[in-house]
């Protein structure tokens, strides 16, 4: 989100490819390289969302989207503002989105340049430290004047794949039951399965805590967790300051009981399906990643890829909602373990911005402290996860379903969740949204699968 004075009224918006042979729209409108674009902002309090689409020339398309927020007018002197109004700072959502973008590939490289266009007459250029670390006594917005204008490059990475996307995944007709076994028990300790590290492969250990957990096995011997019926609340309050407006309103959602992986898919399970299958191989994979991550999550798999490979296990990717609430349970907990900001003993995060051949990966299962509720491990951080949902960061939640949701019924991305290896502290938080499109194989996302109680 990028946060202007209520005295910008539009923005000039100029693409600046690394390829000019590719294709780009704004807001749906043709741009050529280098034409600059205006646009008119919304009233003051109000947010413009920029859409910026690139395709290249083989017919990869990306899209890009640039919030930008206008002040509201000053209040009169004696009024306060509402804290629970606010959205988060600039500094920190670029700083965020930085992160993220860091990661989208290694191919070429594109900027966008938004130009901030004012009415009134002189002032100054703000410096860099003005852009990334506003004063704490004033608002965070920029200050403007038509005499030189303000740019605010935000970098963008766009990918040419060196290998085409995946096939499109076909759903089955009827998946086969993948019940195997069933674990109850009612006193502690529980039995929960943690990785061997003999065998590299999920092996039984022992959980210290109270209470019961139903568990059973997956046709590729992945062991999955229960998440029982009932409602939780879904999304953020409305006085999260680290909250993105597409995380709101918090809202009760109802799900049927499922069943989802205790651990991310690891490599060497992900091995096992593509020798099967025949499938495209992960981006950055070698021999060594089976030798020395055997155990470690799977990355650099599309979306299609991911829903192919569960539907080969006999299960599905999770939904939005499904995904939530086997990471925070029914208390709206920030993060899996709780409200305690995360540490290296909870989860793998912070890591920016070397993938270093997978060592930046943990093994599936090392952060016992950061279990969620329901014993499904690595739901914040280490990788960003996938799921069933299409994006839509604009009215679905206000426009949402509250039973069992399946999310919009098209789009251009699919939601990730979970955040990953290379995020900071408020990415990996349980409520977090974030997408990507189907065809992007990056070095953090991954994912993991659920299944429907068997009838």
């Amino acid at each position: 989100m990028v946060n202007v004075g209520n005295s910008v009224t539009s923005v000039s918006v100029t693409p600046t490819p690394q390829d000019d042979n590719s294709s780009i729209t704004i807001n749906g409108q043709g741009t050529t390289v280098g034409q600059a674009r205006s646009l008119t902002l919304a009233p003051a309090g109000l947010t413009t969302e920029i859409e910026i689409t690139v395709t290249a020339p083989n017919g990869n398309a990306k899209a890009y989207f640039i919030v930008v927020s206008r002040a509201a007018l000053s209040p009169p002197a004696e009024a306060e503002p509402e804290p629970e109004q606010s959205e988060p700072t600039m500094a920190r959502t670029i700083a965020l989105d930085t992160q993220r973008e860091y990661f989208r590939s290694k191919g070429g490289t594109e900027f966008a340049d938004v130009s901030q266009e004012s009415a009134q007459i002189g002032g100054a250029r703000p410096s860099e430290s003005t852009l990334s670390a506003p004063s704490a006594e004033t608002f965070p917005y920029l200050p403007i004047g038509v005499g030189v204008v303000a740019v605010i490059a935000a970098l963008i990475y766009f990918v040419v794949f060196s290998q085409g996307p995946s096939p499109q995944y076909q759903p089955p007709v009827q998946a086969p039951s993948t019940r195997t076994e069933v674990v109850a028990q009612t006193s502690a300790p529980e039995s929960v399965t943690r990785p061997s590290a003999a065998t590299g492969q999920e092996g039984p250990a022992v959980k210290q805590g109270a209470g019961s957990v139903e568990t059973i096995t997956g046709k590729d011997g992945a062991p999955m967790v229960l998440v029982p019926a009932g409602e939780f609340m879904m999304g953020s309050q409305q006085g999260d300051m680290n909250a993105h407006y597409y995380e709101r309103p918090d809202h009760s959602v109802y799900l049927g009981a499922f069943y989802i992986d205790q651990f991310e898919v690891t490599t060497s399970r992900y091995a096992t399906f593509f020798q099967k299958t025949n499938r495209v191989t992960p981006q950055h994979w070698s021999a060594q990643v089976l030798r020395q991550h055997g155990r470690k999550p799977v990355v650099g798999v599309d979306w299609n890829d991911a829903a192919t490979y569960c539907s080969w296990a006999g299960r599905r990717l999770p939904t939005e909602a499904e995904w939530e609430k086997a990471a925070r349970g029914t208390d709206q907990w920030l993060y899996p373990w709780g409200n305690q900001m995360p540490d290296e003993q909870r989860a793998n995060f912070n890591h920016c911005c070397d993938f270093k051949d997978y060592g930046v990966l943990k093994d599936v299962g090392s952060y016992e402290a950061g279990e969620s509720p329901y014993g499904a491990y690595d739901m914040a951080g280490n990788v960003w996860e996938w799921t069933a949902d299409w994006h839509d960061s604009r009215t679905y939640y206000s426009n949402r379903q509250e039973r069992n949701p399946k999310g919009p019924s098209k789009g251009t991305h699919r939601m990730i969740r979970g955040g990953s290896w290379s995020d900071a502290p408020v990415a990996v938080r349980s409520a977090n949204r974030s997408w990507d499109l189907p065809a992007e194989r990056n070095v953090n996302i991954g994912f993991r699968c659920a299944l429907d109680i068997p009838k």
